[in-house]
């Protein structure tokens, strides 16, 4: 049976898109070009899938949708890069593995089987929580570069209470706390 799932995934691994490849945005045509490439290898895998019976077949008919909707998350992601777009990315992927973990827990019995569900929520609990504080930290990333320094904004308050042709210079200086 193992072998069974090892064929799947490897068969249906195409479909996986390198996202570290791309670091800018990608044009309005090569994104419908890979849109339509995602869905014939969708369709083509799940095709590969008619070769196996009960859980097996359920097994690769969700590695196929996973697979598929990560690349769709990943292609949006090139397509229009942002902290948003690559927290769908690991949703995405957190998604796809608690489908395919929770299929495979249909293989098992009792409270095995429970016991294994209740691993797969944790684990899809566990991942989404690093994608959200992922976010959040890029987000804060993001705001701190925007900020001001507090060393230019010292300078300035020292600025306003310069009278005449110094304050022209002490804004100047003021600036150059940024820079620095």
């Amino acid at each position: 049976m193992n072998k069974k799932y090892i064929s799947a995934i490897l068969s249906i691994s195409s479909l996986m898109f390198n996202a570290e490849a791309a670091t800018s945005g990608i044009s309005e045509s090569e994104y419908r070009t890979a849109s339509k490439s995602i869905e014939s290898e969708y369709k083509s895998a799940l095709a590969s899938c008619g070769s196996f019976s009960d859980n097996a077949k359920t097994i690769c008919i969700s590695i196929a949708k996973g697979n598929k909707k990560v690349a769709k998350a990943e292609l949006d992601a090139r397509y229009k890069p942002s902290n948003k777009a690559s927290y769908g990315v690991s949703l995405a992927k957190a998604e796809a593995d608690y489908a395919v973990a929770k299929q495979k827990c249909e293989d098992q019995a009792g409270s095995a089987r429970n016991i294994c569900v209740e691993a797969a929520k944790a684990d899809l609990a566990h991942a989404k929580s690093a994608a959200k504080t992922k976010l959040k930290r890029s987000k804060a990333v993001i705001i701190a570069d925007k900020a001001p320094s507090v060393a230019r904004v010292s300078a300035q308050e020292k600025c306003i209470a310069v009278s005449g042709g110094g304050k022209e210079s002490c804004a100047g200086d003021a600036t150059q706390h940024d820079e620095k």
